[in-house]
Formats: structure tokens, C-alpha cells, sequence
């Protein structure tokens, strides 16, 4: 309203630049377009003061004029680009002025009026768009924070000790929330069942995904007795095939199932890293039931592998976030460090944390993937 009045203008309007062109944002008077239109290419002098950032008059002979003239017939009219302050920038878009065919041009004087108000706008548009990024931020901050206490309540609190195994694990996010999750159940049998997977990326969809992949894994262990690694692997691949193929993701695992009573450890795995058993001597076992991930193929079985876990014996579950995490010269931590601190600990508490320490002291900058350990020792 002030450009239109202290410059005489009879129409016109102010335009916005965004991601799918030069928008009409105000309007003043009569204008054959809608505010929110998108202006036509190549038709305004508001997208051309927009696109070059210089000022651009119609129908004027001022010999003092600079700035860029397009003399063609119709009304007199001046667009000004709305440049932010920092030289450089990409204009906002243009404030444009028109004069009745009849009225006076425009001249070097208005120009400069008439930049000066734009400046003052293009200020203030600035500072608004700075504060809604701050407040959108925000928001995405706090959807984040509360994805990822969702996420820490969805992962079990294990007790130091159940059915006669010493426990450990940790997942350790790389982005706040992530895709790993960790289990451990007691079936109908009394036998313990570990889970450890891994959903591929580390964002809400990803945390969603690690959710629903823990319910249906759970259920499958829980469906029946006499059930097995392969068979619940299969189980769940079967029911969340159409959904991961939806989604667009894969979902690593790892399923084990030990007998307190006898010491069995059955192990099958859906594309996850191998497992590892430190055995009472320090040597460690490499256990690499290889099988497709869940969400690959629709029909699919999984190999079993079975070994005993006994008494002073420590079994180690884990994401590729540990051995894939890398240094400065992109070197990977890597198996042989992993083997080094299985072979090395005590226990299950004590190989989590030496483990979750090392590995966070080995990356250069912050971690790419989720790091999740789960280590069980028979007591």
C-alpha cells in the first residue's frame, strides 16, 4: 500500500519466488490473476526483475536510466527485485507498479524509491521465513525426541539375569532413532530366545518399521511350542513380506534359541552378521546361519545351525553398525577388533560396554549406522 502510494501506481502486485516458480503473493487493485497463481513464463517484468535481480522499467525515456529497459507498447510499469540482505542471494521476488496507459513514466528517482521500500520488505519476509524455519525445526526436533523415547520404551528392559543366562545390550541410535532392535523371550518350554534386527536406514520410518517387525517376531516365537529359529524367521517373512516391499526396505535378523536345561543353542539368521561364541578356552566361533532378509524374497527357508553355549561361555548378537563403523582414513573397525573384545571379556556386561565405548572412540565424527549388542553368558 505505501509503494502504491508514494509511487502513483494504478495496479499491480508483489511476487514470491519458491520451488515451483515465481508465485503472486499481493495484489493491489485489479489484477487479472489469483493470489497463489503461478505467473506464466517469460510474460511479467516481475519474473524478470526476479530472475536477474536488477530492476526492470517499461515504456520510459529518462536518459538517466541504467537499469534494464524493455521498450515494447503498453502501460508504464517497473518491477524491483526483493533482495535479501546478503549480497549474493537469489532474489525473494519483485514488487511490480503500474500506471494507467494515460499516466505519467516512471522515472530514476522512482526506481530508487521503490528499491528502497522493496528493500524494506524483502527485510521482513526474510526475517519471517528465518522464524518459521526456527519454529518448523523445532518441530521436527520434538517429533524426533518423542519418536525416540517411543522407540527406547519399545526396546525391552532385560534384567541382569533370566533363566539362567547373565544378560547384556545396548542399541545405540545413529540419528536419535534407528531401525535396530533387540529381544530376549521365554517361551512355553522355558527356553530362551534371543532377537536381534536390523531395518534398514535410521529415521521414523525405520523406528515404525523396527515396531511392527518386533510384534510379529515375538508372536511367531510365542505361536506355538516346538517351534524353531528357521520356522519363525520364515513365519515373519511370510507376514511382513508385502509390507516391506511397500515400504521399500529389508530387515536383517537374527534368531537363536537356547535350552537351560541342556545347553542347545539352535541359531538361524535372515541376512544378519554372523554370531559369535567366545568359548571357555578365549577362542572365538564364528556361527553364519546365512539366509535371505526378511522382505527380499516372498517364499523363502532358512538354515539352522546348532551348537551348545555353556556354562562360562559368552554369545554375542550384533548389527553391522560395529564392525562397519569407520576412523578417519575410512577404515572399518572391523571383525578382527570385534573377535579381540569377545575374546577379552569377563561378561556380557562388561563386553557391552567396552564394546559400545570402543566403538563410539573409533568413529571420526558421528555414527553413520545404529550400533545394537546383545551378549549372553549362562551363569
Amino acid at each position: 500500500e505505501r509503494a502504491f502510494t508514494v509511487l502513483g501506481a494504478s495496479h499491480g502486485g508483489i511476487v514470491l519466488s519458491d520451488a515451483q516458480g515465481i508465485r503472486l503473493r499481493a495484489v493491489h487493485a485489479g489484477s487479472p490473476l489469483k493470489i497463489g497463481d503461478i505467473l506464466p513464463p517469460g510474460q511479467s517484468l516481475a519474473e524478470l526483475a526476479t530472475m536477474t535481480g536488477e530492476p526492470v522499467i517499461r515504456d520510459s525515456t529518462d536518459p538517466d536510466l541504467v537499469q534494464t529497459v524493455v521498450r515494447r507498447a503498453g502501460q508504464p510499469a517497473l518491477a524491483v527485485p526483493l533482495l535479501a540482505a546478503h549480497a549474493g542471494q537469489p532474489a525473494l521476488g519483485a514488487l511490480s507498479l503500474l500506471r494507467r496507459v494515460d499516466g505519467t513514466r516512471f522515472s530514476a528517482s522512482d526506481i530508487r524509491l521503490a528499491q528502497a521500500i522493496a528493500s524494506q520488505l524483502a527485510a521482513r519476509i526474510a526475517v519471517s521465513r528465518l522464524f518459521d524455519e526456527h519454529q518448523e525445526a523445532d518441530r521436527v526436533r520434538r517429533d524426533m525426541q518423542l519418536a525416540a523415547a517411543v522407540q527406547r520404551a519399545l526396546l525391552p528392559e532385560l534384567p541382569d539375569e533370566l533363566a539362567g543366562l547373565r544378560i547384556a545390550a545396548r542399541s545405540t541410535p545413529a540419528a536419535g532413532i534407528g531401525g535396530d532392535l533387540y529381544d530376549l523371550i521365554v517361551d512355553h518350554e522355558g527356553a530362551v530366545w534371543l532377537l536381534l534386527a536390523d531395518v534398514a536406514g535410521h529415521n521414523i520410518g525405520s523406528a515404525l518399521l523396527m515396531a511392527g517387525v518386533r510384534v510379529v517376531l515375538r508372536s511367531e516365537v510365542l505361536t506355538e511350542t516346538g517351534t524353531t529359529p528357521g520356522i519363525v524367521l520364515h513365519a515373519a517373512n511370510a507376514r511382513l513380506y508385502d509390507e516391506l516391499v511397500r515400504a521399500e526396505h529389508l530387515v536383517t535378523a537374527a534368531c537363536a534359541r537356547w535350552e537351560p536345561w541342556s545347553g542347545a543353542l539352535v541359531l538361524a539368521s535372515a541376512g544378519h552378521n554372523p554370531a559369535l561364541i567366545r568359548r571357555t578356552d578365549g577362542t572365538v566361533e564364528t556361527f553364519d546361519a546365512d539366509g535371505t532378509p526378511l522382505g527380499l524374497l516372498k517364499h523363502t527357508e532358512y538354515v539352522e545351525l546348532g551348537t551348545t553355549l555353556l556354562r562360562g561361555e559368552l554369545l554375542l548378537l550384533h548389527s553391522d553398525g560395529v564392525v562397519e563403523a569407520r576412523n578417519g582414513t575410512s577404515e572399518q573397525f572391523g571383525e578382527d577388533r570385534l573377535h579381540a573384545y569377545l575374546a577379552a571379556a569377563s561378561a556380557p556386561v562388561a563386553l557391552v560396554e567396552s564394546l559400545t565405548q570402543a566403538v563410539s572412540a573409533y568413529l571420526d565424527g558421528d555414527p553413520t549406522d545404529d550400533v545394537t549388542l546383545l551378549a549372553v553368558m549362562p551363569a
